[in-house]
Protein backbone atom coordinates (compact mmCIF):
# COMPACT_ATOMS: atom_id res chain seq x y z
CA UNK A 1 0.00 0.00 0.00
CA UNK A 2 3.02 2.29 1.07
CA UNK A 3 4.67 1.48 -2.46
CA UNK A 4 1.33 2.34 -4.04
CA UNK A 5 1.03 5.45 -2.43
CA UNK A 6 4.82 6.45 -3.28
CA UNK A 7 4.00 5.65 -6.70
CA UNK A 8 1.17 7.59 -7.48
CA UNK A 9 2.88 10.83 -5.56
CA UNK A 10 6.18 10.07 -7.85
CA UNK A 11 3.32 10.29 -10.76
CA UNK A 12 1.68 13.33 -9.93
CA UNK A 13 5.01 15.24 -9.27
CA UNK A 14 6.26 14.08 -13.06
CA UNK A 15 2.55 14.96 -14.35
CA UNK A 16 2.35 18.43 -12.62
CA UNK A 17 6.39 19.49 -13.41
CA UNK A 18 5.42 18.23 -17.01
CA UNK A 19 2.29 20.59 -16.93
CA UNK A 20 3.79 23.31 -15.58
CA UNK A 21 7.00 23.62 -18.70
CA UNK A 22 3.97 23.20 -21.17
CA UNK A 23 2.24 26.34 -19.11
CA UNK A 24 5.76 28.38 -19.65
CA UNK A 25 6.62 27.14 -23.15
CA UNK A 26 2.99 27.82 -24.94
CA UNK A 27 3.55 31.54 -23.59
CA UNK A 28 3.16 33.05 -26.93
CA UNK A 29 5.68 35.82 -25.41
CA UNK A 30 8.34 33.14 -25.35
CA UNK A 31 7.49 31.50 -28.68
CA UNK A 32 7.48 34.84 -30.26
CA UNK A 33 10.79 35.97 -28.76
CA UNK A 34 11.80 32.93 -30.25
CA UNK A 35 10.62 32.80 -33.72
CA UNK A 36 12.16 36.49 -34.32
CA UNK A 37 15.96 35.41 -32.42
CA UNK A 38 15.54 31.97 -34.97
CA UNK A 39 14.47 34.98 -38.09
CA UNK A 40 17.40 36.75 -37.24
CA UNK A 41 19.86 34.56 -37.01
CA UNK A 42 18.98 33.17 -40.28
CA UNK A 43 18.70 36.97 -41.97
CA UNK A 44 22.21 37.09 -40.64
CA UNK A 45 23.41 33.82 -42.62
CA UNK A 46 21.44 35.02 -45.60
CA UNK A 47 23.36 38.96 -45.28
CA UNK A 48 26.48 37.61 -44.88
CA UNK A 49 26.47 35.30 -48.38
CA UNK A 50 24.96 37.77 -49.69
CA UNK A 51 27.13 40.88 -48.48
CA UNK A 52 24.24 42.71 -47.95
CA UNK A 53 24.51 45.81 -45.79
CA UNK A 54 20.83 45.40 -43.39
CA UNK A 55 17.62 44.05 -43.55
CA UNK A 56 14.53 45.76 -43.38
CA UNK A 57 13.12 45.99 -39.31
CA UNK A 58 10.96 43.18 -38.66
CA UNK A 59 7.89 43.17 -36.82
CA UNK A 60 5.95 39.03 -35.34
CA UNK A 61 2.19 39.25 -35.05
CA UNK A 62 -0.43 36.72 -34.18
CA UNK A 63 1.94 33.80 -33.39
CA UNK A 64 -0.40 30.76 -33.41
CA UNK A 65 0.61 27.53 -31.58
CA UNK A 66 -0.60 24.44 -32.97
CA UNK A 67 1.49 21.78 -31.46
CA UNK A 68 3.75 21.46 -28.89
CA UNK A 69 5.96 17.98 -28.61
CA UNK A 70 7.32 17.31 -25.11
CA UNK A 71 11.22 15.75 -25.28
CA UNK A 72 14.78 15.56 -23.61
CA UNK A 73 17.90 16.37 -25.14
CA UNK A 74 21.09 16.49 -22.79
CA UNK A 75 18.95 15.55 -20.15
CA UNK A 76 17.12 19.30 -20.28
CA UNK A 77 13.64 19.27 -21.00
CA UNK A 78 12.99 20.15 -25.11
CA UNK A 79 9.86 21.45 -26.63
CA UNK A 80 8.91 21.60 -30.12
CA UNK A 81 7.00 24.07 -30.69
CA UNK A 82 5.15 24.56 -34.17
CA UNK A 83 1.93 26.84 -35.60
CA UNK A 84 1.89 30.17 -37.72
CA UNK A 85 2.87 33.76 -37.20
CA UNK A 86 2.55 36.83 -39.40
CA UNK A 87 5.26 39.08 -40.06
CA UNK A 88 5.78 42.61 -41.02
CA UNK A 89 8.90 44.12 -43.27
CA UNK A 90 9.16 47.97 -42.34
CA UNK A 91 11.07 49.25 -45.56
CA UNK A 92 11.42 53.34 -45.79
CA UNK A 93 8.63 53.64 -47.97
CA UNK A 94 6.25 51.16 -47.41
CA UNK A 95 4.91 48.12 -45.35
CA UNK A 96 5.06 44.57 -46.52
CA UNK A 97 3.09 42.08 -44.83
CA UNK A 98 3.10 38.20 -44.43
CA UNK A 99 0.11 36.45 -43.38
CA UNK A 100 0.32 32.74 -42.20
CA UNK A 101 4.13 31.51 -42.23
CA UNK A 102 4.60 28.17 -40.50
CA UNK A 103 7.31 28.05 -38.03
CA UNK A 104 8.78 25.16 -35.48
CA UNK A 105 11.36 26.40 -32.96
CA UNK A 106 13.08 23.86 -30.26
CA UNK A 107 12.45 25.48 -26.60
CA UNK A 108 14.80 24.45 -24.39
CA UNK A 109 14.75 25.15 -20.35
CA UNK A 110 18.07 25.24 -18.54
CA UNK A 111 18.80 23.38 -15.56
CA UNK A 112 18.13 26.51 -12.55
CA UNK A 113 14.82 27.09 -14.86
CA UNK A 114 14.96 30.66 -15.02
CA UNK A 115 16.11 30.96 -18.39
CA UNK A 116 14.99 29.29 -22.23
CA UNK A 117 16.96 28.99 -25.05
CA UNK A 118 16.51 28.52 -28.44
CA UNK A 119 18.18 25.10 -30.20
CA UNK A 120 18.57 24.74 -33.90
CA UNK A 121 19.26 21.19 -35.37
CA UNK A 122 21.87 20.76 -38.26
CA UNK A 123 22.69 18.06 -39.93
CA UNK A 124 26.80 16.98 -40.17
CA UNK A 125 27.36 16.13 -43.68
CA UNK A 126 30.03 13.77 -43.32
CA UNK A 127 28.45 11.45 -40.87
CA UNK A 128 24.51 12.59 -41.09
CA UNK A 129 24.23 12.93 -37.47
CA UNK A 130 22.40 15.99 -35.89
CA UNK A 131 24.14 18.70 -33.82
CA UNK A 132 21.98 20.95 -31.82
CA UNK A 133 22.90 24.79 -31.59
CA UNK A 134 22.18 26.63 -28.81
CA UNK A 135 21.02 30.62 -28.37
CA UNK A 136 19.59 32.81 -25.66
CA UNK A 137 16.12 33.64 -26.01
CA UNK A 138 16.54 37.38 -23.89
Amino acid sequence: MIKLIRLISTLFLIFLTTACNLVLVTNKDLVEKAIALQINLSQEQITQQFRQKSTPPLKINRVVITDVESLKLEDLPTFRVRGSYDFTLEYPQREVIHKQNPYQVYLQQQKEGKTWRLLRPQKNQGTNETQWFSYLIE
